[in-house]
């Protein structure tokens, strides 16, 4: 099983980053847990917090719904504030970040580093409650000595992306 973590909400119109539990997510059974990141990722703004995502290697996964729950009243301001300032969701998978593919006009792709809360769509502003991940991997080839390293026999994996399309789902 690998965790997801969860890293910071940004803007790119405002400069105050935010935790990842400022916005309400899903909370993992085990609890909000944090790990200990780089003086460099504690001075962006980031932390490394578990999340209520799990994978499991080479294993596919169809829409699960996490959790279900009413926003009270200060939640729904918070929502309000993030998406006034277009916020965004950073997340890890084994250290790789969490990326969504922008179609340019000339037809090139952009990647961007995480997802944006809100998507505006031809209905308005909607927010992104659910999303699709997709994750990349390379099975090098080892040898025996080489898999001795990493525990034993078996196969290893590599994860080399994370990427995410966003979406608004109405759920009954």
């Amino acid at each position: 099983e690998i965790p997801v973590m969860g890293r910071k909400l940004y803007s790119l119109k405002s400069d105050l980053p935010r935790d990842f539990y400022y916005m309400p997510h899903c909370t993992p059974e085990e609890g909000k847990k944090k790990q200990h990141v780089s003086l460099g990722s504690l001075l962006e703004g980031e932390r490394s917090e578990l999340t209520a995502y799990k994978f499991n290697t080479l294993e596919d996964t169809t829409c699960q719904v996490l959790c279900r729950r009413p926003l009270n009243q200060d939640e729904t301001l918070k929502m309000i504030r993030l998406l006034k300032d277009d916020y965004f969701v950073r997340m890890t998978l084994d250290n790789m970040p969490l990326t969504v593919t922008e179609t340019l006009e000339d037809g090139s792709e952009m990647y961007v580093l995480g997802y944006p809360l809100f998507t505006n769509t031809a209905q308005g502003l909607v927010f992104n409650n659910h999303i699709s991940f997709r994750v990349l991997y390379h099975r090098p080839s080892l040898s025996a000595s080489d898999l001795s390293k990493f525990g034993g026999a078996g196969s290893f994996v590599r994860i080399v992306g994370f990427e995410c399309v966003p979406s608004s789902i109405q759920h009954k």
